[in-house]
């Protein structure tokens, strides 16, 4: 375990999957010039979702627009030159579950 927020915990894991995420989204590729720089961008990402996650647990009533998310997702791939299946397996590709980029951008 790396690090809590409130009583979400963070792991090597999850923050290794953030700079997956970070890299996708940004069409980069890792290299170790830029790995602490990635690092932290990560945590501080994870960080921001875990205080998201913990204010929408006590609102239940809380929802999202379906249409308005997959808008946004749309945008994200065609910011990237692809469509939405290509956009989704790319993360699966690369280990990571497309849920979670729901999870990061709801």
């Amino acid at each position: 375990m790396f690090a809590t927020v409130g009583n979400k915990a963070i792991t090597q894991s999850d923050i290794i999957n953030e700079i997956k995420i970070i890299l996708i989204l940004t069409g980069q590729s890792f290299t170790q010039d830029i790995k602490e720089q990635l690092q932290s961008r990560a945590i501080q990402s994870i960080i921001k979702r875990n205080i998201k996650k913990i204010e929408i647990e006590k609102y239940n009533s809380l929802t999202f627009n379906q249409p308005d998310v997959d808008k946004g997702l749309k945008k994200l791939a065609g910011n990237l030159f692809m469509d939405l299946d290509t956009f989704e397996n790319t993360f699966i590709a690369n280990g990571i579950p497309f849920q979670m980029l729901l999870i990061k951008y709801k």
